[in-house]
């Protein structure tokens, strides 16, 4: 009776199956659109005080991603058809991504999660997941050796159909953890 009451036991704590990327990013796909607010803490290793920035984020599908950074200096930054346009002191800056193959993997890490477009995350990306729907994180690896050069990884952990932390660990010691909290009005679907 005691192995009978301890096989249970062990087959209660069992999960029924491990999570798997291909069901996150089925739910995640099946998000249209989403904002946010959002508080970045960047520890820079040479800066003896972290660097904190708030704003709010919006993504619309398939993958237009913006950043409106509110403190400590106002800023837009929008991602969309290969480029990214940076608007910041009352100058506009625009990046061809095409042609900055790290920089165009990493915003792929966190557009294609948001996009829930698993072939372009394994395309940059060694990813592994972790957790279950309610609760689960993702941790990217980079393939390409120039991005690997600078990031170390990837994480990103959510809930259902929505991403709620990014964190980024960089090569030389840097990281950076973003917490996105939904506004009012996009809180429950």
């Amino acid at each position: 009776m005691k192995r009978l009451l301890a096989l249970l036991a062990v087959l209660i704590t069992l999960p029924a199956h491990a999570l798997t990327l291909d069901e996150i990013t089925a739910t995640l796909r099946a998000v249209d659109a989403s904002r946010a607010r959002f508080v970045e803490i960047r520890t820079i290793a040479a800066l003896g005080t972290p660097i904190e920035r708030r704003g709010t984020l919006s993504y619309a599908r398939p993958g237009r991603l913006e950043m409106n950074v509110e403190s400590p200096v106002a800023e837009r930054m929008t991602i969309a058809d290969g480029r990214m346009t940076v608007e910041s002191r009352g100058t506009t800056r625009v990046v061809d991504l095409t042609r900055q193959e790290p920089l165009l993997a990493w915003i792929e890490g966190i557009r294609s999660t948001l996009a829930g477009d698993e072939a372009t995350l394994r395309r940059y990306f060694e990813p592994t997941v972790a957790g279950t729907l309610d609760r689960w994180t993702l941790a990217l690896v980079p393939r390409d050796a120039r991005l690997r050069s600078l990031v170390a990884r990837v994480t990103i952990a959510g809930e259902r159909d929505r991403v709620r932390t990014i964190e980024v660990d960089e090569v030389s010691g840097d990281r950076s953890v973003t917490t996105i909290v939904p506004l009012s009005g996009d809180a429950a679907r």
